[in-house]
């Protein structure tokens, strides 16, 4: 089965897009490096002819790239390894293919990897809004405090369309990514949670 991507294959393996193509670009739905994954993705479909793979979009953060796929059955293991390669940028060392679908949790985990997620709860405010709360091991706070990490939190956020709130296991309600909502400079979430109930 051919890799399924959003532009049309032609303009994607010319580099001369379309007018529809080009307008996807222009509104910035795509962007350059979604063009350029895209042409990569289609160079090593046939290494994948037992997958559908469905390409959505990438993010790149420093040196690791984050592509977003549907793809059934499962992602191919060496899917990323193989795209790094057929890519050939210097700037990219690592490539992470995510699943497009995959729950919260495992999303989470997949941009904060090697560190695991201890909770995801969705904390619904009274201004009828919500945002998700996640629990990370205290280990993880000095990533999620790096520039890295708040880039990766902004890209969680527009993965899950909600705002983040991290807290860290014993230490929960320490970090220093606190988000200003309902007018507080330093939002308590179990507090507001109870005030709701």
């Amino acid at each position: 089965m051919p890799v399924e991507i959003p532009l049309d294959r032609i303009c994607v393996k010319s580099g001369i897009l379309c007018p529809r193509c080009q307008s996807l670009v222009d509104k910035g739905v795509y962007n350059d490096l979604d063009v350029k994954v895209m042409r990569a993705l289609l160079g090593i479909e046939r290494k994948f002819r037992s997958h559908r793979i469905k390409y959505v979009k990438s993010y790149q953060i420093d040196d690791i790239l984050y592509v977003l796929v549907e793809s059934s059955p499962g992602i191919p293991s060496s899917l990323g390894a193989d795209l790094r390669k057929a890519l050939g940028s210097d700037e990219i060392k690592r490539v992470i293919v995510i699943e497009y679908n995959a729950d919260k949790r495992k999303l989470i985990e997949t941009l904060i990897s090697p560190y695991r997620v201890l909770g995801v709860q969705e904390a619904y405010l009274p201004d009828g809004s919500n945002m998700v709360v996640i629990e990370l091991p205290i280990e993880a706070k000095k990533l999620i405090e790096s520039m890295k990490g708040k880039y990766i939190v902004k890209l969680a956020e527009r993965l899950l369309g909600k705002q983040i709130y991290i807290e860290y296991g014993e230490n929960a309600g320490s970090t220093s990514l606190k988000p200003e909502w309902l007018g507080l400079k330093k939002p308590n979430v179990r507090d507001l949670l109870d005030k709701l109930g």
